[in-house]
């Protein structure tokens, strides 16, 4: 079930304290292993494309918000598709569903007022760690 976005208070939300969180990391093994047995028991009943509850803001411009339950982690997150999208870019996790909609709305806000800030992806399955990537590398 695909939640559109709804009407929030703009102001209730502090675009300034978005900052990265990351609370579960998927081994890149464990998690590709975790993904396929997902996917294979969503094959076998039918509910391959039944991501369950998710916030997802589409922008005129191209842009997508999308925060769900992640597969590999099962915690809610936050992935954000460029215009381009070539790729989604998981800028953060969320211990619970109100949370998840919080910085759901966040991100939205926070996209609607720099479309060409630098996301930081959250390296959900460490790979980063894997070859010697460093936040601070461009």
């Amino acid at each position: 079930m695909i939640n559109k976005q709804k009407d929030f208070d703009a102001d209730a939300l502090d675009l300034n304290s978005v900052e990265l969180r990351k609370i579960k990391e998927a081994n890149p093994i464990a998690g590709l292993f975790k993904l396929l047995e997902v996917v294979s028991a969503r094959l076998a009943s039918g509910e391959l494309f039944d991501r369950g509850k998710v916030f997802r803001h589409e922008d005129p411009s191209g842009w997508i918000v999308d925060t769900c339950v992640g597969l590999e982690t099962e915690v809610w997150e936050t992935g954000i598709w460029p215009t381009n999208r070539k790729h989604c870019t998981v800028v953060e996790q969320y211990e619970s569903e109100e949370e998840a909609e919080k910085g759901h709305n966040r991100w939205v806000l926070s996209m609607q007022s720099n479309t060409s800030q630098k996301l930081i992806d959250i390296d959900v399955w460490g790979l980063g760690k894997l070859i010697g990537a460093n936040e601070n590398d461009n």
